[in-house]
């Protein structure tokens, strides 16, 4: 191993979160922002800031194999609602589960 002299800093914090669902717009063959945009359009976004039982603000992630759905991307855009949430799912988009994180 050899040394480096541009040393970065790196912070993680680990955060617990209760059980909640999630609304998401997923892509197709998208592994990025750029690419979901040319499949679905940049105006996910706007759809997804007017759900006003959001926990917190609309995300783009990257998905994890247990929550694909087969033939469709990696990447995609959601926010998170209360696990109780029985609001309007808009078309297009679908409505899943998120388990408690410690």
């Amino acid at each position: 191993m050899t040394k480096s002299s541009n040393a970065n800093t790196v912070f993680v914090q680990v955060i617990e979160r209760p059980a909640r669902k999630l609304i998401l717009k997923r892509g197709i063959n998208a592994d990025n922002y750029f690419e979901y945009c040319e499949e679905v359009e940049c105006d996910v976004w706007d759809v997804l800031s007017s759900i006003k039982e959001a926990i917190y603000e609309p995300i783009g992630m990257w998905l994890p194999e247990n929550l694909r759905k087969p033939g469709t991307s990696v990447y995609a855009q959601g926010v998170e609602v209360p696990e109780n949430y029985s609001g309007e799912v808009p078309d297009g988009f679908d409505l899943i589960d998120l388990p408690h994180v410690k």
